[in-house]
């Protein structure tokens, strides 16, 4: 199955958990890589711990250090690269990320605090909501694989997105992280000045903002606040059909007028 998904996709670098693998040799990186991935280091398992393999492209990546643990994998690169961290962190950044299972909000913050205090930064996955399920009949649903970024590498790869890939074997789902031009999912929200002349607009954001009560961090009080208030707001425009009118429908229109005025002249 891995070997498939790397034929198809051909990374650069990839990371595989939980493998079950007691031995590690250079017999699993060809399985796995195949001769897309050369190289690979792996950490057999020992209990409940171990059972990690990172392989990589020797032309893409030059490795100058790596250091091995049970619990992590550390590759040091030729060059100077911010750190990029990935992995199945058991927990989830925020209450949306799961469903179906209690949501511990001490687990949340310290969570989000270990971002803050490490300057790293999470991007939204796409494809997918989820990275785990329990695959039972009274199902659970969790994002608790995550790749997170030091903020220059957004600078430098603007186009940069976490796909959720379709799950096999496993009761996770694979993530893949790249520069691409592809969509994000679901466009961004765009906000317009002139919603705001609308009164019903204003009150059903209002009272979305009201009716959202959490009991956190302040920072989040305002996260969760502020998302209640733009699903509020976005109902509103459904319910207008504003969000129907696109650009390019205008950009159409416009064309239309243009190419009549040429002719006719204005009015």
């Amino acid at each position: 199955m891995v070997r498939g998904l790397m034929r198809r996709l051909k990374p650069e670098i990839m990371f595989l958990q939980e493998s079950k693998l007691k031995v590690f040799d250079s017999r699993v990186i060809s399985s796995a890589g195949g001769s897309w991935l050369s190289k690979g280091v792996g950490i057999e398992v020992v209990g409940a711990s171990g059972d990690l393999i990172t392989l990589w492209s020797e032309d893409f990546f030059k490795v100058e250090a790596c250091i091995l643990n049970q619990n992590c994998i550390i590759l040091v690169a030729v060059f100077c690269c911010p750190v990029v961290r990935g992995g199945d962190f058991n927990t989830v950044l925020d209450p949306s990320e799961r469903v179906g299972r209690g949501v511990n909000l001490r687990s949340i913050r310290s969570f989000n605090r270990f971002l803050h205090k490490a300057g790293i930064v999470d991007i939204p996955l796409t494809r997918s909501k989820f990275t785990w399920s329990n695959n039972r009949s009274s199902e659970a649903w969790s994002r608790l694989d995550h790749f997170l970024f030091s903020p220059i590498i957004l600078t430098w790869f603007p186009n940069l997105i976490q796909i959720g890939l379709p799950r096999c074997l496993s009761d996770h789902n694979p993530v893949m992280i790249g520069d691409s031009k592809m969509k994000w999912g679901p466009y961004p929200f765009h906000f317009f000045n002139y919603w705001l002349e609308e009164k019903e607009m204003m009150k059903d954001s209002i009272k979305g903002w009201k009716e959202c009560v959490v009991s956190c961090s302040k920072g989040f009080v305002f996260f969760s606040k502020a998302k209640a208030s733009k699903t509020r707001l976005k109902s509103w425009i459904h319910s207008k059909k504003l969000a129907s009118i696109q650009p390019s429908d205008l950009e159409h229109k416009l064309a239309l007028i243009d190419i009549k005025t040429e002719t006719d002249g204005w009015t």
